[in-house]
């Protein structure tokens, strides 16, 4: 009995607390991974290494799908997935801090989707709001392997956009 009411409180609990991407969001990741083709330019690993684009291919089918060939509501739900077990609680934990909007939110959700974590980016809680706004497109994070990449700033600087943009 203890151990439900403990289930039922988390519950309660964690969807008052942690915020998740919204459907703009969403379909923000969407079109960007497919104007860009993320995942097969590997930017989708992890802060281990561990490259996450085979996860995203692999958790609609066991066996490999390739994203081109899925259609938009398909693609939507395997994200939202992702987002929720992999990336939003990245930056839940950092919203109890910050209280980010929306789309500050929605910026920085997609910005772990591409980088892993947001640690360098807030300075581990240091970073004020617009500290972090000013850091988003830095030469920090739109590099490959040491080389800056266009496609990196481009959506760097489209995540700076949305992070700035009004609710």
């Amino acid at each position: 009995m203890i151990f439900i009411l403990f289930l039922l409180f988390h519950y309660i609990f964690s969807k008052y607390r942690d915020k998740w991407t919204s459907d703009q969001g969403i379909n923000y990741l969407i079109e960007t991974e497919k104007v860009f083709n993320l995942y097969s330019l590997n930017y989708f690993k992890d802060i281990t290494g561990f490259d996450l684009s085979i996860l995203y291919e692999q958790i609609y089918n066991e066996s490999l799908v390739s994203l081109n060939n899925l259609d938009n509501e398909k693609r939507k739900i395997i994200l939202e997935y992702i987002l929720k077990y992999f990336f939003e609680p990245i930056v839940n934990n950092y919203d109890i801090l910050y209280k980010f909007n929306q789309n500050q939110y929605d910026a920085l959700v997609s910005f772990v989707f591409n980088k892993g974590d947001i640690d360098k980016l807030t300075k581990n809680g240091n970073n004020t709001i617009e500290q972090i706004y000013f850091s988003i497109n830095s030469n920090d994070f739109i590099t490959i392997e040491g080389k800056k990449s266009d496609d990196l700033l481009t959506i760097r600087t489209l995540e700076k956009q949305l992070f700035n943009k009004p609710v």
